[in-house]
C-alpha cells in the first residue's frame, strides 16, 4: 500500500465504473486509498446514495495508550439485530459493509467491502433522504439559511428558495425536517446568552457612534426590567420635529412577549419617523416613569408639546409625573373602539344616532357647540344614564376636538402611525425573536426610514416650490 502512492479516490472511481461499464461510479472495492477517514466515509456515502440505502458507523478499534484510531467499519443502516420482537425498527440484520484500516503514512484504505444487501433499497431521492446520512445541509447553505431566518423567513418559503437554487423541488438534498430541526438549533444558539448579546451590540453601537443612547432598568436581582434605545438619527429628529409623538405598547415582538413601545413621530416630509424603542418586561406606573423619563434626558430634557396614547390609566400618570406641561391626548379611535359593543343597535351603520353623533365629534368646532350637541343627544335618545357615554364624556378634554383646537398635534388625533409602525416592524422581526436579534433587525428598520427619507428630500429639491400664505384673493 506504501510503495503504490495514494491514487485520488474520486479519479479512480470513475476509471473503474468505466472499466466495469456501470453506471454505479462511487463503487467501493478493497485497495482503495484515502487520504482521511472522513474522505472514506464521504465516498461510502456517495455510493450508498446513489445504489439507494443509508450508512452508519460500526465497530472501531483505537489503541488503549495513545488513543490512536487503526481501524473504523461504515455498516448499512439496516445491519445489527432488532432486541425486541415487535418492533417498527428497519434492522434486518444486513451484512454489507466496508472495514477501512490506517496505513503506515496515517492514510486509510478499505480492507474488507461487502456489497450485498437482504433487503429492498430505494429508488426515489425522496426514500434515500429518508436516511440521517443523506439529509444534511451543507456549511454554506446553512449560512444562506440563517440570513434568510434572521430575516424574518418563515420555513416554507426557505424551503422554496432552497427548490429554486437546487432546480426542482425534488433535488434539494435535505427534507423539510431536517431545515426546521435546523432552524430551531438557530433558534436557540441565538436566544442563548441574550442578555449579554444585546449589550455587547449596543456597547458596539456606542463606540461607533457617541451618539448612539441606550439605558438598561435593573432590579435588585440585577434582572433587566427595560430597555431603551434611541440612535442618533432619532435624537436628531426628535430635537427638530418632537413636538408632538405618539406611543404604544400594544405589541410584543421578542422570544419573552415583553411589551414593545415605539416613541413615533411625522417629519417635515409627514413621514413617519422614530424618536426611540422600549422594551418592557411589565406594563406599570414605574416602568412608564422610567421609560418617560429616560426619552427625555436622552433627548437633553426636552418634553413635546403633545403626546397620544391609548386609555391606559398607569401611562396617564406615568406621563404626568414625568412631562408635566405636555399635553396629554388620548387616542380617539380607542376611546370611539367599544361604543357599539355598548350601545348595540343603536349604533348602526346609517342610523340617526349614529349620524348625529358623527357630526358632533368630527365637525363641532367650538366647546359650547359640543356641549349643546352632547346634551341633546343624550335627551334625544335617552342616554343619560348611560355609564360608558358619562365615562367617555368625563374625559372629553383629552380627545374631543373643539377642546383641544389650541394645541399642536401635526394632523394626528389617533395612535394609528404607531400602529402603522409596528405593522412594519413585524416584517423585520419574528415574533419569537431574542433581544439581540431584535435590536439588529430594529437597525435595519431605521436604515429603511432614513433611505425613504433621503428619497423624499431628493424629490423636493427637484419639483417646484409652492408658497400658501393667508391672504385673501385680491
Amino acid at each position: 500500500m506504501e510503495g503504490g502512492g495514494r491514487t485520488n479516490s474520486i479519479q479512480r472511481a470513475f476509471s473503474l465504473a468505466a472499466e466495469r461499464g456501470s453506471h454505479v461510479v462511487f463503487e467501493p472495492a478493497m485497495g482503495m486509498v484515502f487520504s482521511s477517514e472522513q474522505e472514506a466515509r464521504e465516498f461510502y456515502n456517495a455510493y450508498s446514495w446513489e445504489v439507494g440505502f443509508g450508512i452508519k458507523r460500526g465497530n472501531k478499534y483505537t489503541t488503549k495508550p495513545a488513543c490512536y484510531k487503526t481501524m473504523q467499519e461504515f455498516l448499512c443502516s439496516c445491519g445489527g439485530s432488532n432486541k425486541e420482537e415487535n418492533t417498527k425498527s428497519a434492522r434486518t440484520k444486513c451484512k454489507a459493509m466496508v472495514r477501512l484500516k490506517r496505513t503506515a503514512d496515517d492514510g486509510w484504505y478499505f480492507s474488507t467491502v461487502v456489497l450485498t444487501h437482504n433487503h429492498e433499497l430505494a429508488d426515489t431521492a425522496r426514500e434515500k433522504k429518508v436516511w440521517k446520512c443523506h439529509n444534511t445541509i451543507d456549511s454554506s447553505i446553512k449560512e444562506l439559511i440563517k440570513h434568510m431566518r434572521s430575516n424574518n423567513f418563515p420555513v416554507n418559503k426557505v424551503y422554496g428558495v432552497m427548490s429554486d437554487i437546487h432546480g426542482r423541488h425534488e433535488e434539494v438534498p435535505f427534507g423539510k425536517r431536517c431545515l426546521k430541526n435546523l432552524c430551531a438549533t438557530l433558534a436557540h444558539d441565538s436566544s442563548l446568552d441574550d442578555i449579554t448579546k444585546t449589550l455587547d451590540i449596543f456597547s458596539k453601537m456606542q463606540a461607533q457612534n457617541p451618539d448612539f443612547f441606550y439605558a438598561v432598568k435593573v432590579d435588585s436581582e440585577r434582572r433587566v426590567h427595560g430597555i431603551l434605545s434611541c440612535h442618533s438619527k432619532s435624537r436628531a429628529d426628535y430635537h427638530l420635529f418632537g413636538d408632538v409623538l405618539t406611543f404604544d405598547t400594544t405589541y410584543k415582538s421578542n422570544l419573552y412577549e415583553m411589551p414593545v413601545g415605539l416613541f413615533v413621530g411625522v417629519n417635515n416630509h409627514y413621514q413617519s419617523t422614530l424618536f426611540g424603542c422600549v422594551i418592557l418586561r411589565e406594563e406599570t406606573e414605574d416602568s412608564f416613569k422610567w421609560a418617560f423619563s429616560t426619552f427625555v434626558e436622552a433627548n437633553g430634557g426636552k418634553t413635546p408639546q403633545t403626546i397620544l396614547t391609548d386609555q391606559c390609566r398607569e401611562m396617564e400618570v406615568a406621563i404626568a409625573h414625568t412631562m408635566p406641561s405636555t399635553v396629554h391626548r388620548l387616542c380617539k379611535w380607542h376611546v370611539m373602539k367599544s361604543i357599539k359593543e355598548n350601545l348595540g343597535a343603536l349604533y348602526k351603520k346609517g342610523t340617526p344616532f349614529r349620524i348625529d353623533f358623527n357630526r358632533l365629534t368630527n365637525e363641532m368646532m367650538t366647546v359650547d357647540e359640543f356641549d349643546r350637541g352632547w346634551a341633546y343627544l343624550m335627551d334625544t335618545y335617552g342616554l343619560a344614564g348611560n355609564r360608558y357615554m358619562a365615562h367617555i364624556y368625563d374625559c372629553r378634554d383629552k380627545w374631543a376636538k373643539p377642546y383641544l383646537s389650541s394645541n399642536f398635534c401635526a394632523k394626528m388625533c389617533s395612535t394609528q402611525r404607531n400602529e402603522c409602525m409596528n405593522n412594519v416592524l413585524k416584517s423585520y422581526v419574528s415574533l419569537s425573536a431574542p433581544l439581540n436579534r431584535f435590536v439588529l433587525q430594529y437597525n435595519k428598520l431605521i436604515a429603511q426610514r432614513c433611505k425613504d427619507e433621503d428619497f423624499e428630500m431628493a424629490h423636493t429639491k427637484k419639483v417646484n416650490k409652492f408658497f400658501i400664505v393667508n391672504s385673501p384673493p385680491p
